[in-house]
């Protein structure tokens, strides 16, 4: 049994698909090699978000804002770099 990668248009054998990609069908489905983003041919990989960020002070580290079972969340600002002042 084969499918196309959705990405990089290639018919594959089923062997060639994680079993998450293989469940999403036909046209959904990725194979891993697109998946591992293999296929950018030495081109940078896209990101949703560049933080361009060199330093950073934190407001108060000692009263977080908030805090989990393994984590504790606080804010600084960006001191060098094109975010400089940005909390």
């Amino acid at each position: 049994m084969t499918r196309v990668c959705f990405a990089c248009g290639s018919d594959l054998p089923r062997s060639e698909f994680s079993k998450s990609q293989w469940s999403r069908g036909v046209g959904n489905s990725r194979c891993a090699e697109c998946v591992q983003e293999s296929h950018w041919d030495g081109a940078e990989k896209p990101t949703a978000r560049r933080n361009d960020s060199c330093a950073h002070d934190w407001d108060n580290w000692d009263e977080p804002d908030a805090e989990g079972c393994f984590r504790y969340v606080g804010f600084g600002r960006y001191t060098r770099s094109s975010r400089t002042g940005q909390r």
